[in-house]
């Protein structure tokens, strides 16, 4: 009987783990999704002042590629803020460091990586409406920001390619050194373990030129403007992960250019 009793009682205890686990699991979800969408409807928000800004301060694409000193000096501004305010929030300074550090992407687990992104989220949104004052103050569209960022990494890219044992090549080259030490921290990862696919940065340098083909300037009109200014084009070794974030935004006029491609009748052959 006694027997019987501790059968049941541990049954019980089994009943009750599992419960707790069922219990707990709910709440997770619930908090998970309300998480979530309240990121969802901030991003919706922040994706609108986006727009708002390029309704204010509408910008086309010139056909030259002569940047605007006075513009110029506004863009290292706000790149500069931009920059200060992301590393200002942790988990978004936690992913620089990890970007920048082998020794902290070697340390990467999934699990962090997830719950990283997971707490790093409203620190995104957070420096991305940051950024929106830092644009409205000099009234300019997140279309001419990306413009500008790859009309100067593109000149960048110039001095690797084109000069040698010159200052500027030697800028370009610690500018870009975060794309080859990472390339090289994948290829060693592939080596010690062919099945690891996780990629916590996933930059490629090939794929950071290709998007920047359209913006080469053959006369490297700007090459003066941007080696006077250095000292704030190269003003941190991160200033390259937030540029290589810009750059490989959607260029606005081929998502424009889509959308009217949608709204095409489809026509019957």
């Amino acid at each position: 009987m006694l027997k019987k009793k501790w059968i049941y009682a541990g049954c019980g205890g089994c009943l009750g783990v599992t419960v707790l686990f069922i219990i707990g699991l709910v709440i997770l979800i619930w908090m998970a999704r309300n998480f979530f969408t309240k990121i969802d409807s901030q991003m919706i928000a922040l994706n609108e002042e986006y727009k708002q800004l390029a309704e204010d301060f509408p910008f086309t694409r010139p056909n030259e590629f002569q940047i605007d000193e006075a513009r110029f000096s506004q863009f290292l501004a706000i790149r500069e803020k931009t920059i200060a305010a992301v590393q200002s929030k942790e988990e978004l300074a936690w992913f620089l460091q990890m970007a920048e550090s082998k020794e902290k992407r070697d340390e990467l687990s999934i699990f962090g990586l997830i719950s990283h992104t997971y707490t790093g989220a409203q620190q995104v949104i957070d420096a991305g409406f940051e950024q929106v004052s830092f644009l409205r103050e000099a009234e300019m569209a997140m279309e001419e920001y990306v413009y500008l960022t790859k009309i100067i990494t593109a000149e960048i890219l110039s001095w690797y390619e084109q000069e040698e044992d010159t200052a500027r090549a030697d800028q370009a080259k610690a500018y870009f050194q975060w794309f080859f030490d990472l390339n090289q921290w994948r290829e060693e990862r592939v080596q010690r373990d062919p099945d690891d696919t996780m990629d916590p940065v996933p930059f490629d340098f090939e794929e950071f030129k290709k998007n920047l083909t359209d913006y080469r300037d053959p006369e490297h009109t700007n090459r003066s403007l941007i080696s006077a200014q250095a000292a704030q084009v190269f003003i941190s070794k991160v200033a390259v992960v937030i540029d290589a974030f810009v750059v490989n935004m959607r260029p606005p006029e081929l998502e424009k250019t889509d959308a009217q491609k949608n709204e095409e009748p489809v026509e019957n052959e």
